[in-house]
């Protein structure tokens, strides 16, 4: 499973640059990265930002995430960040399909743990490294088990958020995301549409895992 890491969100509501904002004596993003190093059905990361100073993090520090978590990690610059998340949900994925067409040897979606991408959002830091496995695991399981592509989300009761894991299957609507816009307008669509999928809900008892942080009020409260 690939992950990709949206990081280039302009957090005009927070007033500053969130994401290298420091929550408990880290920068935000480095929440996400920890989660997805960490979890066993992702095999790869491919980080999405427009800040160079992430950049810089992810190249000084690249050896020892690699050591800790055995993935390979790449880092991807936006330079349409302001158009909104569309863009970099189209430049992450367009890495994914990339990376399978040029391959050596080995077909990045040969089986099914490997058959789907991620996307997970940079500013999620209460979400939990075990629930993210159950998610990551249960996407597996779904997988192996329909006949027809799947789309995994969290859930906690009626509300649902990131992040949510594609079958590839839907990497070309994905493509097709402009503005501010992201995967969810892929599942309404394939739900008002004739499109035949499994929408597979792994649930968490904890409200606060889906929350994102917008405010520098959020990062108080945390």
């Amino acid at each position: 499973m690939h992950a990709i890491i949206l990081a280039a969100g302009s957090s005009r509501r927070f007033g500053a640059n969130k994401l290298l904002s420091l929550l408990n004596g880290r920068p935000l993003f480095s929440y996400a990265l920890e989660n997805a190093l960490s979890c066993p059905e992702i095999t790869d990361i491919t980080v999405v930002t427009r800040y160079r100073e992430i950049e810089e993090y992810i190249e000084k520090n690249v050896d020892i995430l690699i050591r800790f978590g055995q993935k390979a990690i790449s880092v991807i610059h936006n330079p349409f960040a302001d158009e909104g998340i569309s863009s970099s949900i189209r430049i992450g994925t367009s890495a994914v399909m990339d990376a399978e067409l040029h391959d050596e040897g080995t077909h990045l979606f040969g089986d099914a743990s490997a058959s789907s991408v991620i996307f997970m959002v940079a500013d999620q830091p209460f979400l939990k490294k075990d629930t993210l496995c159950r998610l990551t695991a249960s996407h597996t399981e779904a997988v192996k088990r329909e006949t027809i592509p799947v789309i995994s989300m969290l859930c906690c009761g009626d509300m649902s958020g990131n992040p949510v894991i594609f079958t590839r299957d839907f990497l070309s609507e994905l493509l097709m995301l402009k503005g501010d816009t992201g995967g969810k307008a892929v599942i309404k669509k394939a739900v008002s549409g004739d499109v035949k999928f499994f929408l597979n809900r792994v649930y968490t008892d904890d409200e606060k895992e889906l929350h994102d942080i917008d405010t520098k009020e959020d990062m108080i409260k945390s």
